[in-house]
């Protein structure tokens, strides 16, 4: 019996360092200049609708062009505050969750709302550069005082002895954890110095900026798992179960986008379409039902490398 190993293409989700619209909070943003800093939270206009991602004004200046940590663009910073340290960049499609785990990892939490800062809050503050060096958000952030003076800053302090903030953590996410993990806006990160924290409040980016509030991430009702089973030097084998947990489906759609050229070429359990990197897979007879916390698998086979493809859709609804 001969054993034959492939080598196959590492996965590659979608990150802090390399997001895509819309936009999280939490994410690496550089500017034209070269700077880098963090995505504190997706806003809207209420009046108008208009889309912005809120973050430190120190960080660029108005006409600025921001992007991605991988060169994809943003939008361009339209409003700064100076003395506040609070900036907005307009872009077409603002997210409502924010990353809170690695660097290389998809670990979000849904944005619910926003909250004002008092005296003794506990928070926590996800920037790019602190996800990087130690993989998580920092937290336990007690909230000491509110400075009465030009710049407006709220003055916190890391009650474990730690590092508050880094370098390139710089308008980056602070906010409140409810009892079931959603979180709330509660201002972006400015400054540090070992365990003290500076960070300007949302309510203040309020009064900046007009009635912005944060963009909300709808909860998903379904979970996708997608698996490399087998590789070769020209293609693979993957599989994929779709979690349903919300109400009955039945009939179902399940959809997403490769990240390249890849082709299917055979597959099993579902009914597959694919134009161009869009790929559709609905029922087939035998299976047309997802009960409510039940499941559906299905596979393919596919030319081309083996990365991830995102996001994945039930019946139009995004799955996380």
């Amino acid at each position: 019996m001969r054993t034959t190993i492939v080598e196959r293409d590492r996965l590659v989700p979608r990150s802090r360092e390399d997001d895509s619209a819309p936009w999280n909070g939490g994410a690496r943003i550089w500017n034209d200049s070269g700077a880098g800093c963090t995505v504190g939270f997706g806003v809207r206009e209420v009046a108008t609708g208009t889309n912005h991602l809120l973050s430190a004004g120190h960080c660029g200046s108005v006409g600025s062009q921001w992007s991605d940590g991988q060169g994809e663009p943003i939008g361009v910073q339209t409003h700064k505050n100076t003395d506040h340290d609070t900036m907005l960049i307009g872009t077409a499609s603002a997210g409502g969750w924010l990353y809170v785990g690695g660097s290389n990892d998809e670990v979000k939490a849904r944005v619910v709302g926003w909250t004002e800062v008092f005296p003794g809050q506990l928070l926590c503050q996800s920037g790019a550069t602190s996800a990087w060096e130690i993989g998580v958000p920092v937290c336990n952030l007690e909230v000491q005082f509110h400075y009465d003076d030009r710049e407006d800053l709220v003055e916190a302090t890391q009650l474990d002895g730690d590092e508050s903030a880094r370098s390139g953590d710089s308008g980056g996410p602070v906010y409140a954890v409810n009892a079931n993990g959603t979180v709330l806006a509660a201002g972006t990160t400015t400054r540090s110095a070992g365990p003290g924290f500076g960070f300007q409040d949302f309510a203040t980016a309020r009064d900046d900026f007009g009635d912005i509030v944060p963009v909300t991430g709808t909860a998903a009702t379904c979970r996708v798992s997608f698996t490399v089973v087998n590789s070769w030097g020209t293609g693979y084998e993957a599989a994929v179960t779709v979690y349903n947990d919300g109400p009955q489906v039945t009939g179902w759609n399940v959809g997403w986008t490769f990240g390249g050229s890849q082709v299917v070429q055979g597959h099993w359990n579902g009914v597959f379409q694919q134009t161009g990197a869009t790929v559709t897979v609905s029922n087939e007879n035998h299976n047309a039902t997802i009960a409510s916390g039940g499941s559906v698998s299905f596979g393919f086979t596919a030319d081309g490398p083996a990365t991830n493809p995102a996001p994945f859709t039930l019946n139009g609804a995004t799955c996380s």
